[in-house]
């Protein structure tokens, strides 16, 4: 009597523990990164707010006319 097999990978028994621990993580690592462009860009807006001085002030004026 011929008997089949049927090759399958089997699933993790930990595997809905694993997706939701990766969730979790996932969500906290997206804080911390929108969090960070967030001071990135309140930086970077504070800072051009403020007026420079230009780094060559003692070069030669233009003749005038």
């Amino acid at each position: 009597m011929p008997v089949w097999v049927e090759l399958r990978v089997p699933e993790f028994i930990s595997d809905p523990l694993l997706k939701t621990l990766r969730d979790e993580v996932l969500q906290a690592l997206g804080f911390i990164v929108n969090f960070v462009d967030g001071v990135i860009q309140h930086l970077e807006k504070k800072g051009l707010d403020q007026a420079v001085m230009a780094n060559d002030l003692q070069r030669t004026s233009l003749p005038s006319a």
